[in-house]
């Protein structure tokens, strides 16, 4: 079995993380992570298998390096419903340093594991000094969410539930995480198409040559209700128009189509198409790839969006499955909370995002008219 860790990060990044963690051997049913507590470390998983679980309503001893009290001490009952499991080379915690909303649930053993425990502190002052290291951890990160993602999405077809998707966070992320140099770099390189309603931007069984962001418009993004073959409708001469698809998320101006692609090459499945009048910005791959590759300041933050997208991802699926496998909608709501609430925070990065949005739409219309001198 390969190790995502091991193929993308270096020698160095993987001595960093050796000499920067505390190793713990874990026994069965420990809890690593509360779901009503920050943690304070990020969780490398060696060995063992790791739940993310329905949150605990009995007290029980949170994990860490010093040995229980005598108060403290005792048998522990555990009330565990599985949503998904983090296998080795996966980390837990994440969230802690994608600046994203813990999960309402528990991070437990289900066996006897071993650890390297990453204090988050350390961790995000590396990511912050050195960007080589950190454009390849949080694509390391972004590629590890995508295989979560893979699995619950497995998942949800095994239980035959549907998949529903808000893009709202997604243009929020995308324009308060990258920088105007950033902005002003994608609106150089990229080149403004407009789409007529029903135009096909990206379809299924095609590996998109750009990556797009909807400027203007609105987008569906869909994928076949039955994909048995692919081969056969991605180049069957006579393709059916009338193929029933399913609707995965509308999308909408500040959006990306084709980002997670760059993740996971393998996911042909999607299809993009305007559900009116629109406009995009699309990025030659090869550009972006040229990028990525020589400006590690500039893929240290590409990726870093890419990563915190898949793990909203992957939390708005747990609740759907959480909601599917337990409990009635008022309970879910009393164990989660206002978790959608407009915080000052969150208004401050819409705020931010909705700026430099509008920023790049006039440095576009700027190049537009007086021409323009395309840049690495």
């Amino acid at each position: 079995m390969t190790c995502l860790l091991l193929e993308e990060l270096d020698s160095s990044d993987l001595n960093w993380l050796v000499q920067a963690a505390v190793y713990r051997s874990v026994p069965a049913e420990t809890l690593l992570v509360d779901s009503d507590q920050p943690s304070d470390h990020v969780f490398l998983i060696l060995e063992g298998m790791v739940a993310i679980a329905a949150p605990i309503r009995q007290e029980a001893i949170a994990y860490s390096s010093k040995k229980p009290s005598s108060a403290e001490s005792g048998e522990i009952s555990w009330t565990i419903t599985t949503l998904s499991q983090i296998l080795p080379g996966d980390f837990a915690s994440l969230a802690t340093i994608l600046d994203s909303r813990s999960l309402p649930y528990s991070v437990i053993s289900e066996s006897p594991c071993q650890v390297l425990c990453i204090p988050r502190a350390v961790l995000l002052q590396k990511l912050q000094e050195d960007a080589s290291f950190a454009s390849r951890f949080y694509r390391t990160v972004a590629l590890l969410m995508s295989a979560r993602n893979r699995r619950l999405v497995r998942e949800f077809e095994y239980q035959n539930l549907p998949i529903r998707r808000s893009p709202l966070r997604q243009s929020i992320t995308l324009f308060a995480e990258l920088q105007d140099s950033d902005l002003d770099w994608l609106a150089t390189v990229g080149m403004v198409q407009s789409l007529p309603a029903q135009t096909v931007l990206l379809s299924t069984g095609r590996s998109p040559d750009a990556l797009h962001i909807v400027l203007e418009g609105a987008l569906l993004l869909s994928q076949p209700v039955e994909m048995s073959s692919l081969i056969a409708q991605t180049l069957a001469p006579a393709e059916n128009p009338s193929a029933p698809h399913q609707e995965i998320a509308r999308l909408s101006r500040g959006d990306l189509v084709g980002e997670m692609q760059l993740v996971n090459a393998h996911d042909l499945t999607l299809c993009a198409s305007a559900l009116r009048d629109s406009q995009v910005l699309s990025i030659p791959r090869w550009r972006l790839a040229a990028k990525l590759l020589h400006d590690p300041s500039f893929a240290a933050r590409f990726y870093r969006v890419l990563a915190t997208l898949l793990a909203t991802e992957y939390e708005a699926m747990l609740h759907q499955l959480y909601a599917a496998t337990l409990g009635s909608a008022d309970e879910r709501t009393e164990l989660m909370g206002d978790r959608d609430d407009l915080s000052s925070r969150l208004l401050t990065r819409i705020s931010l995002a909705e700026a430099r949005f509008e920023w790049l739409l006039k440095r576009i219309q700027a190049q537009q008219e007086n021409g323009r001198d395309l840049q690495w």
